[in-house]
């Protein structure tokens, strides 16, 4: 039990990334991100960790190419001045588009359907199968 929990743990620290000034390029291909941006203080920003860090979510991830990048200051070509206090959740594609944005906390099981909609990753679970 303990050797699960451990392993559980680094999943997680490897699927949670804490990024500054990072480029969309560099993901662009590579991993789908959810970028969660606000005060980590907040009640909206805690839940949103809370629900998409769950434990039994990270195969999930995983298996979608997806990383959770938190307080993430992630611009397309440089850093942008932002507004990090106000919540707000974002879902880039594998083309590094925007395909989700709210400032409203969002159900992991939507985020999940909203990218199991999405050609590419359509075409992944054709190619497993």
């Amino acid at each position: 039990m303990f050797v699960r929990s451990v392993i559980a743990v680094l999943l997680i620290a490897y699927t949670t990334v804490e990024m500054n000034a990072q480029r969309l390029a560099d993901y662009r291909w590579q991993n789908r991100l959810i970028v969660i941006s606000g005060d980590s203080a907040s009640a909206a920003y805690k839940e949103q960790m809370s629900l998409v860090s769950a434990e039994q979510l990270i195969t999930t991830w995983q298996e979608r190419k997806t990383l959770i990048l938190k307080n993430s200051s992630l611009t397309a070509s440089k850093t942008l001045s932002s507004d990090e206090t106000k919540f707000s959740i974002k879902l880039y594609g594998l083309d590094g588009g925007i395909k989700m944005s709210s400032v409203e906390v969002v159900a992991p099981q939507d985020i999940i359907d909203l990218i199991d909609k999405m050609p590419i990753r359509r075409a992944e679970m054709r190619g497993k199968g």
